[in-house]
């Protein structure tokens, strides 16, 4: 799985962007790991970490897709502000997906772990991830250690 994680996440942004995975990954599973799972996707050689209905992390094409709740405007403008795209409200609970270039990820890394956790809550208390029969053991594992060592 490293390599899958590694060509998903070459380039710049590399290290925030293995941050934001663990740190989704560590939420969701503190608020409920039996609705939580990492998938690797077929399309375009990646994964994406989800927590609940909706997909909570995920890179695409030099891109970290982040899932926030609707109502976080302040911290949406910023980060379209940084060359981010919001996409469409998602139909199950009230969030969007913010794809933001990995490369400015790092000066909003805390205000979206912030409130990419309120996302996980509603998320999670909605429904469980409807790919959980793809959940990859050893994909989870090396996003966790490759987020530890980041942290020493």
């Amino acid at each position: 799985m490293r390599e899958l994680v590694e060509a998903s996440l070459d380039g710049r942004g590399r290290d925030a962007s293995i941050r934001m995975c663990g740190e989704s990954l560590r939420m969701s599973e503190s608020i409920d790991a039996q609705r939580t799972a990492v998938t690797p996707v077929k399309s375009g050689r990646r994964f994406r970490v989800i927590g609940g209905i909706f997909t909570g992390v995920a890179p695409w094409q030099g891109m970290l897709s982040v899932a926030v709740p609707a109502d976080a405007k302040q911290l949406i403008r910023r980060a379209s502000a940084a060359g981010a795209l919001p996409g469409e409200p998602a139909k199950a609970v009230p969030c969007v997906e913010l794809l933001i270039p990995r490369t400015a990820l790092d000066p909003l890394l805390d205000e979206l772990v912030v409130v990419h956790r309120e996302h996980l809550k509603l998320s999670l208390a909605y429904a469980p991830p409807t790919h959980f029969d793809k959940h990859h053991a050893g994909l989870r594992r090396y996003l966790l250690e490759q987020s530890e060592l980041l942290e020493d």
